[in-house]
């Protein structure tokens, strides 16, 4: 996948392998219990992660942080994810 806006290329499948994997084995153990529900942005390559209400929350918070970089999108306690650039509008 391209970004139109900086011009990086992800692999989208490997984002998501690499982000499902911080969350399965590092950060599903931590906060499932006290954060279900919530929305989760994993940054794979640095392991960072941010905690919000929605996904437009996470993205802000971790796009204040890494700009330009796509982060793995989890919704805590659901088995669906997305992957997102977290593009500023």
């Amino acid at each position: 996948m391209r970004d139109p806006c900086s011009g990086l290329t992800v692999d989208v499948r490997d984002l998501a392998r690499r982000g499902q994997a911080i969350y399965d084995i590092e950060l599903r153990s931590v906060l499932e219990a006290d954060h279900h529900g919530r929305f989760l942005a994993v940054e794979p390559d640095t392991k960072q992660y941010w905690l919000g209400e929605t996904v437009e929350d996470v993205c802000r918070r971790a796009r204040a942080v890494l700009p330009g970089r796509f982060f793995h999108i989890i919704r805590i306690g659901f088995p669906t994810a997305h992957i997102a650039r977290c593009l500023q509008t």
